[in-house]
């Protein structure tokens, strides 16, 4: 998208002249020799009743010489109070005040002695001024103007019908001063353009060597993001004198996708506020301009920060998952200049490249940590597969060779070798069914057959199975169902297997003559049932919550209680193929308590089965 406002062009009439291409000392010394020149004319005016070298008079008597004197020093001290502070009222009332102030000069002159009067001179230097402040197309006028005054001087003697040396030389002065004038603007406009080029030389210069250093402290600052965004608030602000600047990032949040801000130089826009309305504003390459000298209005969000325009730019490629975007605000009438302009977008550059190599560094470190923690798994893995299989097929061989030095066994021994074989054997074959099931899973090569099933009857056959397993271990298992429940649509082998693992998971951990309870309840919002599995353990940290449903994931203290670490995963999959959630949570007074939930029947889905 292209920027929003076309690129404005430098007016020299739109500077105060205090900024005009001509030096503020060259103004003060035509001041100094307006003021020579009044004080000259004046005591020629007041000490002379004709002029020395025509002898024609410098006053005509209808009017106080001492009145005009007082007239003109009263209309040239503010004029040069302005000139000398280096200000003057802003906009074209410059020109105006300026052609005011000669015309009422003007008239005192010619009241005073029409086109014979010293003061005529004053049109000269008033030409020499004009062409230092303003552009020749306004001095052309200005020029025009002064010549029309000087032939109106002279209405009075032509009035009289008299012909004096003023009348005679009205012509040659008037064209003299289009020549002088032409000159003039020649030459102003000549050196307003060499000052205009070295201007603009001055300001790329500047823009590149802040450019440059803010590049050096970008490539300074390594890969940490908050010194970067640091760096980059610091140089937009400081460069464009801006009132505040942010750093906004579009992201998908809880409640939508949208602008928060994420860096900010104002306590109006503090870290983390959403700034709404700002989707469909910000241009996707390019600068968004908006306020005083574009098309486009301040957004709602500033409009009571007091600034005049606000700039946008945008941090990241539109291909990005997450966005950046860079906001200045600032108090200024002017639009922003093409070489401000190019120094926004080189910025943004700069920075939006630094910020995504940070990015990748970022991943990159992440990678290589999930890595790591990969490879210590896989390590882990192949020691605990070899431990898991070492410790049963060790008890069969002591078992097998038991058998060969006894030549008779005794029932009652006999019956023990049995179960202690049988038990190794089904550990194994346990463990085995692990791995694949793990390989089915993530092969997405498991199916269920869900079907309308009665999770209290199930669960409460389920318990009554488990609890001499349970027993044997010295520990007991209760269910608790909260009510009538509604039919859930699941698989029921798959919920035995993921009950099996949970109830498993709880005694290991629960301390000796302990209970682990099987509680089932519907959900608050109706959708589906919940089912928790309770221990008196010694719970789950904090910090490995997260990670307790990974795969190969194990973090016991007592290593006799450590598996593969794949129950859990499998537990997690199975829920998830189910439509449900699985999770974890403390226990009061002490314990884990896993949770899962299963959805309920539907009647689209009961019509849709049967």
């Amino acid at each position: 998208m292209a920027t929003n406002a076309a690129s404005p062009q430098i007016n020299p009439e739109a500077y105060p002249w205090a900024e005009s291409p001509a030096l503020p000392i060259f103004s003060r010394y035509l001041v100094g020799m307006r003021w020579v020149l009044i004080l000259l004319m004046s005591l020629l005016t007041l000490w002379f009743s004709s002029n020395p070298l025509f002898g024609i008079p410098v006053h005509t008597g209808r009017i106080s010489p001492w009145l005009v004197v007082a007239a003109i020093i009263a209309c040239n001290v503010p004029l040069s109070v302005w000139i000398w502070r280096r200000w003057l009222p802003a906009g074209g009332s410059r020109m105006h005040w300026l052609v005011a102030s000669e015309a009422l000069q003007a008239i005192g002159w010619t009241a005073l002695a029409g086109g014979s009067s010293f003061f005529f001179l004053f049109f000269m230097l008033a030409i020499v001024e004009s062409s230092v402040v303003y552009s020749w197309r306004a001095m052309l006028r200005l020029v025009l103007l002064l010549v029309t005054l000087r032939l109106l001087m002279t209405i009075p003697d032509l009035v009289q019908q008299r012909t004096t040396i003023a009348t005679s030389l009205a012509q040659p002065m008037v064209v003299g001063m289009l020549f002088v004038g032409a000159l003039l603007t020649i030459l102003n406009e000549q050196v307003r353009r060499e000052q205009h080029a070295r201007r603009e030389d001055a300001i790329v210069a500047a823009r590149n060597a802040a450019l440059n250093q803010i590049a050096s402290q970008l490539s300074n600052s390594g890969f940490d993001v908050e010194r970067l965004r640091a760096i980059l608030l610091a140089g937009a602000h400081s460069f464009l004198q801006a009132e505040f600047t942010l750093i906004l990032r579009y992201a998908e949040e809880a409640d939508g996708a949208g602008w928060h801000v994420l860096a900010s130089t104002t306590e109006r826009h503090p870290v983390g506020q959403r700034v709404s309305g700002w989707n469909d504003i910000l241009a996707e390459q390019g600068l968004t301009l908006m306020g005083a000298g574009y098309q486009l209005p301040l957004p709602a969000f500033v409009r009571n920060d007091g600034i005049d325009q606000l700039i946008g730019a945008s941090l990241t490629a539109p291909a990005y998952t997450v966005r950046g975007a860079l906001i200045i605000g600032r108090r200024a009438p002017q639009a922003l200049s093409e070489n401000e302009q190019l120094f926004v977008g080189s910025l943004v550059r700069e920075a939006g490249i630094a910020l995504r190599n940070a990015r990748l560094y970022v991943l990159e470190q992440e990678q290589v940590k999930a890595l790591q923690r990969f490879e210590a798994a896989r390590s882990t893995f192949f020691s605990t597969v070899a431990h898991e299989l070492k410790t049963p097929l060790t008890v069969l061989k002591t078992l097998a060779l038991s058998q060969l030095d006894l030549p008779t066994i005794p029932p009652a021994v006999l019956a023990e070798i049995s179960e202690a074989t049988e038990q190794n054997l089904r550990r194994i074959e346990t463990l085995i069914n692990d791995l694949l099931e793990v390989t089915r899973l993530e092969a997405e090569a498991i199916t269920l057959r869900p079907h309308a099933l009665d999770l209290a009857m199930h669960a409460e056959r389920f318990v009554a199975g488990m609890r001499p397993l349970v027993e044997r271990r010295q520990r007991h298992v209760q269910l608790v169902v909260a009510g009538v429940l509604p039919l859930v649509w699941a698989d029921a082998k798959r919920v035995d297997q993921v009950l099996v693992n949970l109830v498993n998971n709880a005694v290991k951990f629960a301390p000796p003559a302990s209970t682990v309870e099987v509680t089932i309840a519907p959900t608050n919002h109706d959708r589906d049932v919940q089912v928790c599995v309770l221990d008196r353990g010694p719970g789950v940290p904090n910090d490995e919550r997260a990670r307790v449903f990974e795969k190969f994931y194990t973090k016991a203290a007592d290593k006799a209680l450590t598996g593969l670490g794949l129950g859990l995963f499998i537990c997690r999959e199975l829920v998830r193929l189910h439509g449900g959630q699985i999770w974890l949570e403390d226990r009061p007074g002490g314990g884990s308590c896993f949770c899962f939930t299963l959805p309920q029947l539907r009647e689209d889905t009961a019509d849709a089965e049967s």
